[in-house]
């Protein structure tokens, strides 16, 4: 009964210095840093659990000391912050005698600058996004965006004349082509890209940067050029692949047909390894042939279709390859009738396809 009566009265007398209002602006503070440890931890601790499995390497007591460490560093800094914050108003409010909203704006700043003003586990960022990671390509534009307009405006950097525009950067994705008809205006393109880096702290990977310079002899342009970024001489190559399309450096595309060439047969023998037991019938492999093989084949056919020598079509290595599928999935001989292969699959020399795909892009008003 004693004990009974004795936490009853210790629970009066806390109610009754809760509903004080003096004590309003300390209660405040105290529930403040209450609150943040406690908000700080639960947001930490499953984020820190799903990114550490995920993209940490290392044993199992160590992936829980580091989720353990993420979440109390985390929980300590939002405690801090808002006990800073809840302070700073209570003082404000306190020597001003009123509530004004610039209270907030000053306080915030002020615990902000205290608690995350140095670099620690939470605040610094060590690693970018992963390869592939759908979120790059965002992140990219939104830094580069003013790069693009900067070099538009510069009326010392010669662009690419197309019509009656100039060109002077291709921009996909997360990759950017800096285009100019002279070495010294893409060496001032470069100069400008270093300088806009600078300035928004972007880095520029040197070991994937390459200049290529058009024209017919491509193996003596590194003696004739050099390029800088940053102090480092960049290196020359002699092709360059755009969106899936290899361009060599004397203007041709045999290196794209040969490389879409090479793709469509690791294509077709994957295909073949994986389900060649089966015995898939004809008319599947037909429609995996369409589906999958084809466009790989023809992939970019509306730009190099129209500079493709067909005088010997039959001997092309994209006809090949297309005889090579329809000969392996018939099981004939590799000296049976080309013309009869085709005819007995109903497939067409795909040059007639590559034709009409660049009649049609040529013909279109939009056309380039």
């Amino acid at each position: 009964m004693a004990a009974s009566a004795l936490f009853k009265t210790l629970l009066y007398t806390v109610n009754n210095l809760l509903q004080q209002h003096k004590y309003k602006s300390a209660l405040a503070v105290v529930k403040g840093f209450r609150n943040g440890a406690v908000y700080g931890a639960k947001i930490r601790a499953p984020h820190a659990l799903v990114m550490t499995f995920l993209f940490r390497s290392g044993s199992l007591r160590e992936k829980f000391r580091a989720i353990a460490q993420a979440t109390y560093t985390h929980s300590r800094n939002l405690a801090c912050f808002v006990l800073t914050y809840k302070g700073l108003q209570a003082l404000q409010q306190r020597l001003q005698g009123k509530v004004l909203q610039s209270h907030s704006f000053l306080a915030a700043c002020v615990g902000g600058w205290l608690v995350f003003g140095e670099n620690n586990n939470i605040n610094s960022q060590g690693r970018g996004v992963r390869q592939g990671c759908s979120l790059s390509p965002t992140l990219f534009n939104i830094y580069i965006n003013e790069l693009a307009e900067a070099l538009e405006r510069s009326g010392s950097i010669p662009g690419l004349a197309l019509h009656d525009s100039e060109v002077k950067c291709l921009l996909y994705a997360d990759d950017l082509v800096l285009l100019s008809p002279t070495a010294e205006g893409l060496q001032h393109s470069l100069a400008l890209l270093e300088q806009y880096c600078e300035e928004w702290a972007l880095t520029v990977n040197l070991d994937k940067t390459r200049v290529m310079v058009f024209q017919k002899k491509a193996r003596s342009q590194g003696n004739r050029y050099q390029f800088s970024y940053g102090g480092e001489v960049l290196e020359h190559s002699s092709s360059y692949s755009n969106l899936g399309i290899e361009i060599s450096a004397s203007g041709g595309f045999s290196l794209a047909v040969k490389a879409l060439n090479e793709k469509a047969r690791r294509a077709f023998y994957a295909i073949k390894a994986r389900f060649g037991q089966l015995k898939l019938p004809i008319r599947t492999w037909i429609k995996l042939y369409h589906a999958i093989i084809k466009p790989i084949l023809l992939y970019g056919s509306e730009i190099w279709g129209p500079i493709l020598k067909f005088e010997n079509w039959d001997k092309n290595l994209i006809e090949r390859t297309q005889l090579e599928f329809a000969k392996n999935i018939l099981r004939v001989n590799r000296s049976t009738s080309n013309h009869a292969c085709r005819a007995e699959l109903g497939l067409y020399p795909l040059h007639i396809e590559i034709k009409k795909k660049s009649c049609s892009v040529l013909s279109s008003p939009d056309s380039i």
